[in-house]
């Protein structure tokens, strides 16, 4: 049996086109397939929102270029949101209690104004 002539042709298989995806608010901001899969369909785009308008008010944050951000639960069901810099220093936190869905503990990349998932 010859596979070939039952299997489509590589420019007609689906793909993404759009591989980030502009902020609704912060027009300047961007996140990636994997934020957006990550975070949107898990109703935890407050991060994305709060990481983003952290941008606009910690002049700390906006002397750096690249930013890696950590999301992480607490033994006592507390959150800690923290930055560091590309040395590892920790520029920014917040720990506190969260009210909206169960969240993961996950690492992002801010790179001049793109947010993407670190691996």
């Amino acid at each position: 049996m010859n596979l070939q002539k039952y299997t489509s042709e590589l420019p007609f298989l689906p793909f993404r086109s759009i591989a980030q995806y502009s902020h609704r608010l912060h027009r300047n901001f961007f996140y990636t397939d994997d934020v957006r899969e990550m975070m949107c369909e898990k109703f935890n785009s407050w991060v994305i929102d709060h990481i983003f308008a952290l941008q606009e008010h910690e002049s700390g944050l906006q002397m750096l270029d690249i930013q890696h951000w950590d999301l992480k639960n607490m033994p006592d069901g507390s959150i800690l949101l923290s930055c560091s810099d590309e040395q590892g220093r920790v520029v920014y936190y917040e720990h506190g209690h969260c009210d909206v869905a169960v969240v993961e503990n996950e690492a992002f990349v801010l790179d001049h104004s793109v947010l993407s998932l670190r691996n």
